[in-house]
């Protein structure tokens, strides 16, 4: 009998991280032959959204939970928490759902007290320490309201989910050793659409005409500054790369930083308002702008919860070509680039040692075929395939019905 799915979100529909990781797992879900139909819940913060992305898909409707927005905000939040799980109830009871996926830890804890008492199964993916991330970058205070609240959600899914698929094999070790049992634990690292995000040559060709950028060595990034990437010591990295590259260096930031901000702080370190191009990029639009680069960047800060992250724009700056310059010690992913010869570098932002990470750029930037190599990364570490692999081997072992996959072929995807 096919069942349908509810799928948790816990940002806003629109929202990038949405587009980028909740939209794959959706298609993969309704591509599946068991699944009916799948019903996505996000948390809406703002009055209005489009679901664009989502547009036109068959079997599939979209149920915004609206965040409350008074002060304070830790009111809120627990307001939020009490009318989402009731909201989350009447969709269990209304709709044939044989399965609740939450993405995150935090909505992991919306299903675990949403299918109370259901008998329904709930799992979740991106399981990620969220508390402990927000604590270890000073947003949340060891001793605050916000982080204790927060870290008790992030392990109500321990004591519940039928399955838990972390972003890293490294936090697969730490919940296996909580005591949550190894062979319920399918690490699933953040995938990467290879074909979406594959270098345009037109695109490339086009931008760097339009900039004035011509042969030179155009240095990524896309993201936010402060929390959990590095501020002060990104802009000194960035200057440190200007006077690595001479002349031939330019900065292509696609943040949803205030411009201003960011203007000023590659400008104070020394880097020339012509050789800077800051702007808020769409999600359709970022492929043509990783194709105009050169090489990228990840500049965490290094925390002990930052080996557990999976950052999806490391798997999109691979599938565009792109080697990384990424903060060492930071996800599966600083292992990854020391072992693979065109993946990148690591160095520690807050240290001495940019140098040599450059020297390693700039040889693999000589290597021949260098973009189709690092390319070939993110099939290999991101690829779509994992998360089909683990969405069916968890639909075999709860639903059964169709042999599409065991939890033993699940793990043995993984590279």
């Amino acid at each position: 009998m096919r069942r349908e799915v509810l799928f948790i979100g816990f940002w806003g529909v629109d929202d990038p991280l949405t587009v980028s990781t909740i939209v794959p797992g959706v298609h993969t879900l309704l591509a599946d032959p068991r699944v009916a139909g799948v019903t996505l819940a996000t948390v809406e913060r703002t009055p209005a959204w489009s679901a664009q992305a989502f547009q036109g898909l068959p079997r599939f409707r979209h149920v915004p939970l609206r965040a409350a927005g008074f002060a304070p905000a830790a009111a809120a939040r627990a307001v939020d928490l009490w009318r989402h799980v009731h909201a989350l109830r009447a969709l269990l009871r209304e709709r044939p759902i044989g399965l609740v996926v939450a993405r995150t830890s935090f909505a992991g804890a919306l299903a675990h007290r949403a299918v109370r008492g259901t008998g329904i199964p709930y799992v979740v993916e991106s399981f990620e320490p969220h508390a402990d991330y927000m604590r270890d970058c000073g947003v949340w205070s060891p001793n605050g309201l916000f982080y204790r609240m927060g870290r008790a959600l992030d392990r109500l899914p321990l004591r519940g989910a039928s399955f838990l698929m972390p972003v890293s094999e490294a936090y697969g070790r730490v919940i296996a050793a909580a005591g949550f049992p190894p062979d319920r634990i399918l690490p699933m690292p953040c995938a990467v659409d290879a074909d979406r995000f594959a270098c345009d040559a037109a695109a490339r060709a086009g931008i760097r005409a339009r900039l004035g950028w011509g042969d030179a060595v155009v240095i990524a990034y896309a993201g936010k500054f402060g929390g959990l990437y590095h501020r002060e010591a990104a802009f000194r990295a960035y200057g440190a790369m200007a006077r690595y590259f001479g002349g031939r260096a330019r900065f292509l930031v696609l943040t949803p930083e205030p411009t201003e901000a960011v203007t000023a702080g590659l400008a104070g370190a020394g880097i020339a308002p012509a050789h800077m191009h800051v702007l808020r990029a769409l999600p359709e639009e970022m492929p043509g702008w990783l194709s105009a680069a050169d090489l990228a960047t990840a500049l965490y800060r290094r925390t002990p919860s930052s080996a557990h992250l999976s950052p999806v724009k490391i798997g999109e700056y691979w599938a565009s070509g792109l080697p990384v310059l990424l903060t060492r010690g930071v996800a599966d992913d600083s292992g990854i680039i020391e072992a693979e010869a065109c993946a990148g570098a690591v160095f520690d932002p807050e240290g001495d040692d940019i140098g040599p990470a450059l020297d390693r750029i700039q040889a693999i930037l000589a290597l021949p075929d260098q973009r189709v190599r690092t390319a070939e990364l993110a099939l290999k570490y991101r690829s779509p395939e994992r998360t089909r692999a683990v969405y069916a081997a968890v639909l075999e072992a709860l639903w059964g019905g169709t042999p599409g996959g065991t939890v033993s072929s699940a793990r043995s995807a993984s590279p």
